[in-house]
């Protein structure tokens, strides 16, 4: 993350040098780039980042009920509060999720 701090800021510091050069020169300044263009291309990178990580999931995972519970499981845990009572489980999961989540916890450690 330093270097990603680091980076961006040199960049932001080559961004104003370039608009105060420009400024000097008289060209006019550059209009803001519009903000639901952006919020597309940031989605389709990030499709473009996660397809091929899914993909690799799913092959890893095969097909079936097992993978469905698997991933259901591997996501509510990542998406929902843990119950504190129960290691690792997330609070939603009925008894037989909560089960089955824990079974695939005690194989992937």
């Amino acid at each position: 993350m330093k270097a990603w701090d680091e980076q961006l800021r040199n960049t932001k510091t080559f961004a104003d040098v370039a608009c105060r050069l420009a400024a000097l020169d008289g060209v006019p300044p550059a209009e803001p780039a519009d903000p639901e263009a952006a919020s597309a291309r940031v989605t389709g990178l990030i499709a473009d980042l996660v397809e091929p990580a899914k993909t690799t999931a799913l092959e890893k995972l095969g097909e079936g009920e097992q993978a469905l519970g698997s991933g259901t499981a591997w996501l509510r845990a990542k998406l929902l509060p843990v119950d504190p009572g129960m290691r690792d489980v997330p609070a939603a999961a009925s008894p037989a999720q909560a089960s089955s989540f824990q079974r695939f916890i005690r194989g992937a450690a």
